[in-house]
């Protein structure tokens, strides 16, 4: 099996929580998109600091290619953040808690912020589109009455 670089780098800093899920349906050949979501300090060695005992999370697209048996980083997405203030909006103790509790849930992805620059305090599906993650409104399904 080989592994793409920047995935053996994001895999050998030391990291508070792993998180793994299928991301869809298989692609041709076999090939299959996974995500990975780490969890690590904020600040490595520097407690006092600020955010010093913080997290950031980062969320990364893999490409698996059964036929050449390789792991491909695709994509990467800062999901939990002290340094830049994101933070996911939970009924768990703690962000790693609900960033795992979205990926281990059947259905869709979902991101619900209590703060974020760009997202706000609005929950965003997560896709993939060619290969690049994609944060979009949450579909609203429709009650169909007889």
């Amino acid at each position: 099996m080989s592994l793409d670089p920047r995935v053996t780098r994001s895999l050998r800093r030391p990291a508070e929580a792993v998180a793994f899920r299928n991301a869809g349906p298989a692609l041709a050949g076999g090939d299959a998109w996974l995500l990975l979501a780490v969890t690590r300090p904020s600040t490595q060695g520097r407690p006092t600091d600020y955010c010093g005992s913080g997290t950031e999370t980062t969320l990364y697209l893999l490409r698996w290619s059964l036929r050449r048996r390789q792991l491909n980083q695709a994509d990467e997405l800062l999901v939990q953040s002290c340094l830049q203030s994101l933070v996911l909006q939970s009924d768990a103790a703690d962000e790693q808690t609900a960033l795992v509790y979205a990926l281990q849930r059947p259905g869709p992805v979902v991101f619900a912020w209590q703060a974020h620059p760009l997202q706000g305090d609005k929950s965003r599906q997560l896709s993939i589109r060619e290969g690049k993650m994609v944060l979009e409104p949450v579909a609203v399904q429709r009650e169909v009455r007889p």
